[in-house]
């Protein structure tokens, strides 16, 4: 089986696991909101099914929103041209 991580949570989460904080967004503006909800400092991550995200910089520590958009916008570099 094969889960994306915002997946797998969902599931530790049904099953009682405790997990970290976390949101899933789906843009730039998104993740900066996001950022900023959870104290301004946050870790934006590439879903992809695929290993070694972090050695791709598809993992980014962001402090507040201005990196948090910026860190999404690259790693939404499929779909750029909309956020």
């Amino acid at each position: 089986m094969k889960l994306l991580e915002y997946q797998g949570r969902e599931l530790f989460k049904r099953y009682g696991i405790t997990v970290p904080r976390a949101t899933t967004v789906n843009g730039a503006d998104e993740a900066a909101l996001a950022v900023d909800s959870l104290g301004g400092v946050g870790v934006i991550k590439a879903q992809v099914l695929a290993g070694s995200r972090g050695k791709a910089g598809g993992v980014r520590i962001v402090r507040g929103a201005d990196e948090a958009r910026a860190a999404a916008r690259a790693a939404f570099w499929h779909d750029h041209r909309r956020l």
